[in-house]
């Protein structure tokens, strides 16, 4: 090990900062293919993000009426959860 080496901590600080660099991009990556509607693909995630009130209803439907009371309490976080997302996230 030289003098011109890095430190340990320098090393770990680079690499820190190039992982959030990367996650950074990779975000903007998805919201941009969120916003054109390219995200997610596949018909079923498609349903699962944005209509989660049928998931709820085919669950309650297949679980039968004895989970459907947790089935509507678990949506109507989901639904929370999401309104706080979306207040959230950049225009």
């Amino acid at each position: 090990m030289t003098i011109d080496d890095p430190s340990l901590l320098e090393q770990r600080l680079e690499l820190r900062q190039q992982l959030q660099d990367q996650r950074q991009e990779v975000a903007e990556r998805l919201f941009a293919s969120m916003a054109q509607g390219q995200f997610p693909r596949s018909k079923t995630m498609q349903v699962l993000i944005h209509r989660p009130e049928l998931v709820g209803r085919l669950v309650a439907l297949l679980a039968g009426a004895r989970f459907a009371g947790s089935v509507s309490a678990f949506l109507a976080v989901v639904q929370i959860l999401r309104a706080g997302r979306s207040q959230s996230s950049p225009p």
